[in-house]
């Protein structure tokens, strides 16, 4: 259905070689405080048996992550986001080699 571009296929490569990672955490809009996550989730990234203890760790440094921005920061979902993928892209090349596409969905409530 139509031309797909050079970028889309980039992705779909990107993707088919090291997965995914979506990142979903809730932010309190005043302050910047976690309320909520952050809920990490892998497809064709790892191998089960490998998965728990990654998302763990994964886990552990996304909230050590923000917890380092300046509260007033925090209202900048983009800073969030870019803190996330940041950390997580380093964290999984570091301790996997692989790179996967991270994903992150940052609530404001």
């Amino acid at each position: 259905v139509g031309d797909v571009s050079d970028a889309v296929l980039r992705d779909r490569w990107h993707l088919a070689q090291d997965g995914v990672v979506v990142v979903v955490i809730s932010i309190e809009k005043s302050g910047g405080k976690v309320i909520a996550g952050p809920d990490i989730v892998t497809r064709g990234f790892v191998v089960q048996e490998q998965e728990e203890e990654l998302i763990h760790e994964a886990r552990d440094l996304v909230l050590d992550r923000i917890g380092e921005i300046e509260p007033d920061e925090v209202i900048e979902l983009g800073d969030v986001k870019n803190a996330v993928r940041s950390v997580l892209n380093k964290f999984f090349r570091d301790r996997t080699g692989r790179r996967p596409m991270v994903v992150p969905v940052v609530l404001e409530m």
